[in-house]
C-alpha cells in the first residue's frame, strides 16, 4: 500500500535480501554463538547492527553509514511467522531510529482532525478498537507497527496486515477476513489477515497525533473512556517496542518519551457496546492537546 519511488529518485535505505534456496549458493558459516528457539542473537560493532538465529538460519545487518541492510536466509519458508505480517520489522526499527523516528509497538486510526495512537501490550484490545474504528469508516495506519516522528508528531503507516485474537475475531467477523492462524500463548491464537487490502480506501498513509488511548479489555457492560497519565503511556509504549528492536534500546526508551510527553494521555476500557469505539475516538482526536 505504500506508494513505489520514481526510477531517478533515490532510495534513502537500500535492502539486498538473499537466500540460499533460490540462489543456489550456502548459507554462511559464520562463528557465531548459537541461541535457543524464538530467541535471536544481537551484535552491534560501530555502525554495523546485526541479530541471527541459529534455529532459522537467517541473518539481518544494517550499516548506518551507507544506508544500506543485508537479509540472509537459509530457507525463506523457514522464517517466523510475525516476519510475513511485518517484513524486516527488527531491520527498520534499527534504521529509522537513526533518522529520529519510532518503528513503535502501536495501532493507529485517524479522522480528518488527525490520529490517535492506541498504545498497549499483547492482547491490550488494540487490534480489536483499529479494526472496529476501520469498519466504522475511520482511517486506518496499523494494528501493531506504525512509525512515530516525535519531533513532528506525526504517525505513517508501515503495514497492512493485522493480528485478532480468536475470540474477538469470532465476535466481530465483519472486522477481518482471516487466511492464517498463528498460535501465541497457550490458548491466545490469533487470525491473521489484511484489513489495509480489503478497505484500502480507509487506509492512510500519514496523520498528526492528536490523542494516546491505552486501551484494556475489562469485559464491563460498556467502554469507557478516563484520565490516565504519562507515566503509565510510557510503560505502555516502551518495553514492548523494546522488545521488538532487540537492541538500541536506550535509544528506543528516548523516542517512547519524546513521544509520549505532550500529550494527555487516556485509559480506554473495552466492555460491552463496542459500536460506541469509533464514536469516542472520534471526539477524543476532536479535542485531541498537543
Amino acid at each position: 500500500h505504500l506508494p513505489r519511488l520514481a526510477d531517478d529518485v533515490p532510495a534513502d535505505l537500500t535492502v539486498y535480501l538473499w537466500d540460499s534456496e533460490t540462489t543456489g549458493g550456502s548459507y554462511p558459516d559464520l562463528p557465531l554463538p548459537p541461541v535457543e528457539k524464538a530467541a535471536l542473537g544481537v551484535v552491534t560493532s560501530g555502525d554495523v547492527v546485526a541479530s541471527y538465529s541459529s534455529v532459522e538460519r537467517s541473518i539481518k545487518i544494517l550499516r548506518r553509514s551507507t544506508n544500506e541492510a543485508f537479509v540472509v536466509a537459509d530457507r525463506v519458508d523457514a522464517l517466523p511467522w510475525w516476519e510475513r505480517l511485518a517484513p524486516l520489522r527488527n531491520l527498520l526499527s534499527w534504521w529509522f531510529m537513526g533518522q529520529g523516528k519510532l518503528l513503535a509497538h502501536t495501532a493507529a486510526v485517524s479522522t480528518a482532525d488527525g490520529a490517535a495512537l492506541l498504545i498497549g501490550a499483547a492482547g491490550s484490545g488494540k487490534s480489536s478498537t483499529a479494526l472496529a474504528c476501520l469498519a466504522a469508516g475511520l482511517g486506518y495506519l496499523g494494528d501493531d507497527s506504525v512509525i512515530i516522528d516525535p519531533e513532528s508528531r506525526e504517525v505513517w503507516s508501515v503495514y497492512t496486515s493485522a493480528k485478532l485474537v480468536g475470540e474477538h475475531h469470532d465476535r466481530y467477523p465483519h472486522l477481518m477476513t482471516t487466511d492464517s492462524t498463528v498460535a501465541g500463548k497457550p490458548g491466545f491464537a490469533k487470525r491473521v489477515g489484511w484489513p489495509g487490502v480489503e478497505f484500502a480506501d480507509r487506509v492512510v498513509l500519514r496523520a498528526d497525533i492528536r490523542a494516546l488511548v491505552l486501551p484494556v479489555v475489562t469485559g464491563g457492560p460498556r467502554c469507557r473512556m478516563l484520565p490516565s497519565t504519562v507515566g503509565r503511556a510510557l510503560l505502555a509504549l516502551a518495553p514492548t517496542t523494546m522488545y521488538q528492536a532487540l537492541t538500541l534500546q536506550q535509544r528506543t526508551f528516548e523516542l517512547a518519551s519524546q513521544t509520549v510527553r505532550p500529550f494527555r494521555p487516556y485509559r480506554l476500557e473495552l466492555g460491552g457496546h463496542a459500536e460506541q469505539l469509533p464514536v469516542m475516538l472520534s471526539e477524543l482526536i476532536a479535542d485531541g492537546r498537543c
